[in-house]
């Protein structure tokens, strides 16, 4: 039997743009892409992005003469311009590293508090203990979101 490791986390980001930009860094494909990449050890096999309730998100990279690394998210929910509702897994080869949930909101500042994204999240890894994330894919507690904030500054 598996057993499972359940955390839960909320991060809180401050993007320099406003919400309907940094929205769309998370939403449309080219956008996203320019900062939710893997080292350039890795090399992309896929990706897609239809960001849209029932809509997917694939990221297959491999390491150049290795394993598929494979992101794959579904959208329950997605309001333009304030929030994103996901679920997405992380797999290995044939493994399932973590599933997790995520909530992102965004807001100007001044709103709730002086932060522009959060991220909430539950999130689940196989076997307990493991690391269930690629911090460069900005899916980790400390990574998430530098790489979007490094996107939208070098496309101002």
């Amino acid at each position: 039997m598996r057993s499972v490791d359940h955390t839960s986390f909320v991060i809180h980001r401050m993007l320099n743009g406003e919400p309907a930009r940094c929205f769309r860094a998370f939403s449309q494909a080219e956008a996203k892409r320019q900062w939710f990449s893997c080292d350039e050890r890795m090399e992309t096999a896929e990706y897609s992005l239809d960001c849209r309730p029932g809509g997917s998100e694939i990221n297959r990279v491999r390491l150049l003469g290795g394993e598929d690394h494979l992101y794959l998210a579904h959208y329950f929910d997605v309001v333009p311009d304030h929030r994103i509702l996901f679920g997405y897994s992380m797999h290995v080869g044939d493994r399932r590293l973590s599933a997790s949930l995520v909530t992102i909101t965004f807001q100007p500042r001044g709103e709730k508090d002086p932060d522009d994204l959060y991220r909430t999240g539950r999130h689940a890894r196989w076997p307990p203990g493991s690391r269930g994330t690629h911090p460069r894919h900005g899916t980790g507690p400390g990574q998430f979101g530098k790489e979007a904030a490094t996107a939208l500054r070098a496309s101002e």
